[in-house]
């Protein structure tokens, strides 16, 4: 059996059907995966997928000149069966499972859309059973319904897949001893998700406050190039914080290119005592290790995610608008800090208190 898996998305996006490959081909099949260039992250070296299709601009337009009458999902799911089918016994789209309450269009991202061509956000427009107004928010775990979706049995394994592979854990080791991280204990933070809507405002204060208390921890900072705004305000002023957010082109990091810089950092993840950060491709990718995890939750639920990862804490935002399902790019800003208000309302206590716990403990092996 031949079966071809559709999953557009982000890399966090192509995380959550890691499980659905795995049991495909633990049942003998041949599989392949249509995904954007970015999929590479995910699936180069997994052994996940037997093919990798990648979606091209070609493709997006091709869905935009042909929709028609179509849903923005049938109009995939057409284009992929037009290219593929003869090569492929069946097919299953995995782009409409959980996009219903996730992704929320606002008119900013809807005129972003519009001039991409392709107006992905309509997609909830088209789908939504609940339109543009209140709906109810959905606590299913994205793994789960992703098994379910594609019609695999409750006894298969809902944790994500990530494989590290040799070299990465070779340039991770090389890293750690440029940096003097031989000995000591070492603590990752990514700054941001999604850019500002997931960008918590107290970095500062949990990195002050774990190295008074940790003489032996360094923290490494990742994020995007948006970031280094923080690594300046305060990472740079500390020989202990290592900023790399501030080295996120594949020149200066000296990556091959930008999926092989996210797979070096979660290798260095891996090798990490300590990882926190929001909802991220990072946080998803990391769910399948042993390090250590608090993730910073605000739009979705820790039942949504961080269910099946190893050694993963969630420290729920208390904001009442949390979680509430809707990738925007205009949320309230809280009086505070100025950041989206769910996460300026995850206040630092708790993210360190959950940090010391895992610093202090070793990793279990879960």
């Amino acid at each position: 059996m031949k079966t071809l898996v559709i999953r557009l998305g982000a890399i966090g996006d192509l995380v959550f059907i890691t499980p659905v490959l795995k049991a495909l081909n633990g049942a003998g099949e041949y599989v392949g995966v249509v995904c954007k260039a970015h999929g590479r992250a995910v699936f180069h070296g997994s052994g996940l997928a037997d093919a990798v299709h990648l979606w091209s601009a070609e493709d997006e337009a091709s869905v935009a000149r042909e929709r028609g009458g179509q849903g923005f999902f049938e109009a995939i799911r057409a284009r992929a069966q037009k290219k593929y089918g003869a090569v492929y016994d069946r097919l299953i789209s995995l782009d409409n499972v959980i996009e219903n309450h996730y992704l929320w269009p606002t008119k900013r991202t809807a005129i972003v859309g519009r001039a991409r061509g392709g107006a992905w956000v309509r997609q909830v427009e088209d789908h939504s059973p609940w339109g543009r107004g209140e709906r109810p928010f959905r606590y299913d775990n994205y793994y789960e319904v992703m098994l379910e979706a594609a019609g695999i049995g409750g006894g298969a394994d809902p944790k994500p897949v990530w494989r590290v592979l040799p070299r990465e854990r070779r340039w991770a080791a090389k890293f750690k001893r440029r940096n003097g991280l031989g000995k000591g204990r070492i603590a990752v933070f990514q700054l941001s998700g999604s850019g500002p809507t997931k960008a918590w405002p107290y970095w500062p204060a949990l990195a002050g406050s774990l190295l008074g208390r940790f003489r032996d921890l360094k923290i490494v900072t990742l994020g995007v190039q948006a970031d280094q705004i923080l690594e300046w305000d305060w990472a740079d002023l500390n020989p202990r914080i290592i900023p790399l957010a501030s080295r996120q082109t594949v020149a200066e990091g000296g990556y091959r290119n930008s999926w092989d810089r996210l797979r070096r950092e979660v290798a260095l993840i891996e090798a990490a005592d300590l990882f926190v950060g929001p909802d991220s491709s990072t946080l998803h990718c990391a769910g399948a290790m042993a390090t250590p995890k608090v993730g910073l939750m605000t739009i979705c639920h820790s039942r949504n995610l961080l269910t099946h990862y190893r050694n993963c804490v969630g420290i729920q935002s208390p904001a009442p608008c949390s979680p509430c399902g809707k990738l925007t790019l205009n949320c309230r800003r809280g009086p505070l800090t100025g950041a989206i208000l769910c996460m300026e309302k995850i206040e630092p206590g708790p993210v360190l208190d959950a940090s010391i716990e895992a610093l202090r403990g070793k990793r279990d092996g879960r």
